[in-house]
């Protein structure tokens, strides 16, 4: 007896722990930064429909991550101090891991995926976490959200239970501001519809539509510098990159 409980004692410290009932996990932490894909809920699934598996490119994940806005009067309230939902270093991070998903995906599978801001610069903590839903149908990428920069209370890492800072964090009242290429779901202003062929950014149509407009004031090499930080700050893909300096070339 002694012997078989000692067996067991030793498997359970070799084999990985279950990290959720009916869960499938690209990536986790173990806390609360994670993509994970789950089963739809049958009264959800007719609606929802989805097409998976699907194909997303990383670069056009960036794209679509990095142009989810905020309203703007949350941060004329004083709630939020950027518009951004997904900073840089969540883009980076949670692109290539939600391709995975997506690719990965069956019909009856949704992605669930959460993110933890952290910023180093405040000598208080303030972290916060924003957790959202996604699927495919066709050519949209449909993302719901549960939660938007709620605030983590306390030292909820210590703890443990993370359920529990979940549910007492505080979130922003979702109020998205959809950008070209996007649209609120038609019965959930919490839902955003993402056409992922016309999908651009406001940053990146505004910073082109400056730059073409300065076209015959500022010297070719300039506008070439220009482009270039709009690529390094990913507010124009590889492809359009690409394209814009062909064009700026033939003007040689």
């Amino acid at each position: 007896m002694r012997r078989w409980y000692l067996l067991m004692l030793g498997l359970s410290l070799v084999l990985p722990l279950p990290v959720g009932a009916g869960a499938r996990y690209i990536y986790t932490n173990h806390k609360l930064d994670y993509v994970k894909l789950t089963p739809i809920p049958k009264k959800e699934l007719s609606a929802k429909a989805p097409t998976h598996p699907a194909t997303i490119s990383t670069a056009k994940m960036r794209e679509i991550l990095a142009g989810i806005k905020l309203s703007r009067k949350l941060i004329l309230s004083k709630e939020i101090e950027t518009q951004e939902v997904y900073n840089d270093r969540a883009v980076n991070f949670l692109a290539p891991k939600l391709v995975e998903a997506f690719a990965q995906a069956s019909l009856e599978e949704e992605v669930v995926f959460s993110w933890v801001w952290k910023d180093p610069r405040l000598l208080v903590r303030d972290d916060r976490f924003t957790a959202a839903k996604a699927w495919v149908k066709g050519n949209e990428l449909h993302l719901e959200f549960l939660k938007v920069h709620a605030k983590l209370m306390g030292d909820y890492e210590r703890g443990g239970n993370f359920d529990k800072a979940v549910n007492r964090a505080k979130s922003l009242r979702i109020a998205l501001e959809p950008q070209p290429g996007q649209m609120l779901g038609a019965s959930n202003a919490h839902e955003l519809v993402i056409d992922m062929t016309k999908t651009m950014t406001a940053s990146t149509s505004e910073a082109t539509s400056s730059m073409t407009s300065s076209a015959g004031a500022a010297p070719l090499k300039d506008r070439l510098r220009e482009l270039e930080k709009l690529r390094k700050a990913k507010l124009l893909t590889d492809e359009e990159y690409q394209s814009k300096r062909r064009e700026l070339l033939q003007q040689l």
